[in-house]
């Protein structure tokens, strides 16, 4: 019997967030969104030059929503 992994992501949108609607690849499904919104990539002090150029990344994250 071999064990499957279980991968669990955690991001922290906030103000970010344009709009959350129904997954559209799931119909009749509840539950399933896709979020809308432009992903901010932060500058971390051993991953930084003034040579790159950062901007947002419009971004759909599909997600399933639980109550805690």
């Amino acid at each position: 019997m071999s064990l499957q992994s279980t991968f669990s992501n955690t991001f922290h949108l906030r103000d970010f967030v344009d709009t959350v609607t129904d997954d559209p690849s799931r119909e009749n499904a509840s539950n399933y969104v896709e979020i809308h919104t432009d992903a901010n990539i932060f500058e971390e002090s051993s991953f930084y030059s003034p040579n790159v150029n950062v901007e947002p990344i419009r971004t759909r994250i599909h997600a399933y929503l639980t109550r805690e």
